[in-house]
């Protein structure tokens, strides 16, 4: 089986590129990158408070272990079409696992620029994915793999089903509502999974990704080369990276107002897992979707696991409710299924306490 792996440098990309490297199964698999995720981070003045080594580090690592596998990279960006057209039809992937994307909504809502860019950067990236294999008539002869966000629902008052409500008999795709410039280029990708599908009966398969916390998985803790990255500041770090780090550190944990918002999470090896899983989805010329998450916790609830976290070592915990900046329903809890997704995964999914646990662990040792 062929696997191009798009964005295999980042979060998520990495430790999944990793563990089809290591897989017991005979894979083909070719990842691409173009390291903009390292340049938009150093570009707001920060950087992974964990190492990561460069790409030609990890790679040389990786070939040291004697693996079945066989896995190659090239540095390549997807909004060149002809590069990407030319790629699909030299390497004929049977799955392609769109990973790559900018990710971040404060970084997408700094200004017109960047929120262009960040439109751009996304959504012809996608275009240029699914339209190449339309022009090279592999439409319907891969699985299309892809990481979306739960964003893209917003925050609706009903319980949110995997990507389509049925009204009268009909299922209508619900996706269009997300609260950012980057949460609405992933709606936008919703709407060209959906029509792709609608138009040439393409196999995809959306996997609507929760807030995702932790920073290793088995594979990354074989070597000290494979580390992944953890981001805390304000553009790229989600808000709970920023209070374990500040827990490390013995600042306070800021909550805006109540703090009793419930948002969904999940562990970033369930994340890994699941897409792992996936290759071996059957082709059937639909539109599938999976939401993608363990569990709606609130952020006092989550500030609370970390300050039971404390230990001897660790400096006074301290959590202060602020005056909240946004305008948004403080007590809403998001109610939201994920039956299909847990199919995938096909096992228990790991709770966010672990993730919690698990990323103090990592930042504790590997950074003295």
């Amino acid at each position: 089986m062929k696997i191009l792996v798009t964005g295999c440098d980042g979060y998520i990309g990495w430790p999944t590129f990793l563990k089809l490297c290591f897989s017991n199964k005979r894979l083909d698999i070719l990842g691409i990158d173009n390291f903009s995720r390292r340049k938009w981070v150093k570009e707001v003045n920060s950087k992974s408070k964990i190492r990561i080594f460069s790409m030609k580090e990890r790679l040389k690592e990786l070939n040291k272990y004697k693996l079945k596998n066989k896995f190659k990279f090239k540095k390549i960006d997807l909004t060149n079409q002809k590069k990407i057209k030319d790629l699909i039809k030299n390497f004929k992937p049977d799955v392609i696992l769109h990973l790559a994307a900018q990710p971040s909504a404060p970084y997408a809502n700094t200004s017109l620029k960047k929120c262009i860019f960040t439109t751009q950067n996304n959504n012809i990236g996608t275009l240029n994915l699914l339209w190449s294999l339309k022009e090279l008539n592999l439409e319907k002869k891969i699985k299309f793999i892809s990481t979306t966000t739960t964003g893209v629902y917003g925050t609706p008052n009903f319980p949110i089903p995997e990507g389509y409500l049925k009204i009268k008999k009909t299922d209508l795709p619900i996706s269009s509502m997300g609260g950012s410039w980057y949460h609405i280029t992933k709606s936008n990708d919703c709407n060209y999974f959906w029509l792709a599908n609608r138009l040439w009966g393409m196999s995809i398969y959306d996997f609507r990704t929760a807030i995702t916390l932790g920073t290793s998985t088995i594979e990354t803790r074989k070597n000290k080369y494979f580390t992944n990255r953890f981001d805390d500041d304000f553009y790229f770090g989600v808000v709970v990276n920023r209070f374990v780090a500040n827990s490390i550190k013995g600042k306070p944990i800021f909550i805006y107002g109540k703090g009793e918002q419930k948002k969904p999470f999940i562990h970033l090896k369930d994340a890994v897992d699941s897409l792992y899983n996936s290759i071996n989805l059957n082709l059937n010329n639909k539109y599938n979707v999976y939401n993608q998450f363990s569990e709606t916790v609130s952020i006092k609830h989550i500030a609370k696991i970390i300050k039971d976290l404390k230990t001897i070592k660790d400096k006074k915990i301290i959590i202060r409710h602020i005056k909240n900046p946004r305008v948004e329903n403080e007590t809403h809890k998001m109610i939201m299924k994920n039956k299909n997704f847990l199919k995938v995964l096909k096992r228990k999914p790991l709770k966010i306490s672990k993730a919690i646990a698990d990323t103090k662990t990592d930042l504790q040792n590997l950074n003295g």
